[in-house]
């Protein structure tokens, strides 16, 4: 079926012919506004709008949620959040994936290439966002960890009650002429 093209290439294909949305819908105020995904009779998926509205949700009705680029079994560039009921619910694993990889904690990154480094950085728009700016964990290819705070400054550690006191520096990483005192 072609809406707004002569000669479509699916079972469905929506081609705009404007600068308006390509396709809407619209539903009725309840809780059953889902588009279902089936294989073979079988549930696999779900956009849903929950909440009376206020959220909306990808699921996988059937085994973990899976976000990947790549062809084939072995996607790159992927992100799977593990489903409920076991005891790994909600473990978030982030990285390039072989077939046995799966997430072991609450955020697990992952590498499947020896060679390649794996890294969190976190940085801001004052710090910039190249490979040398922010604050970097990185765990290299020697089995080596190490942390750099590339903005020339120090590396600080804390302890303290947020909810009832203050926060206290226990230890302090100076940058400059007391750099690693």
């Amino acid at each position: 079926l072609g809406i707004g093209v002569t000669s479509p290439i699916a079972w469905l294909q929506v081609k705009s012919t404007g600068t308006k949305e390509t396709f809407r819908t619209d539903v009725p105020d309840t809780y059953d506004n889902f588009w279902r995904m089936y294989r073979n009779g079988t549930e696999y998926g779900r956009f849903v709008n929950f909440d009376g509205g206020n959220a909306f949700y990808i699921q996988a009705a059937r085994g973990h949620l899976r976000f990947a680029s790549g062809t084939g079994g072995n996607a790159t560039g992927a992100m799977e959040i593990r489903e409920q009921g076991g005891a790994d619910a909600g473990y978030v694993g982030i990285g390039t994936y072989g077939t046995s990889f799966s997430p072991s904690c609450r955020l697990h990154l992952h590498e499947v290439a020896a060679s390649t480094p794996i890294a969190f950085q976190i940085s801001n728009n004052s710090t910039g966002y190249s490979s040398s700016d922010g604050f970097r964990i990185l765990n290299d290819n020697s089995g080596r960890v190490t942390m750099y705070n590339w903005e020339a400054s120090e590396i600080a550690f804390g302890t303290g009650n947020t909810g009832g006191g203050s926060l206290s520096e226990r230890l302090v990483i100076n940058n400059g002429a007391n750099y690693g005192r």
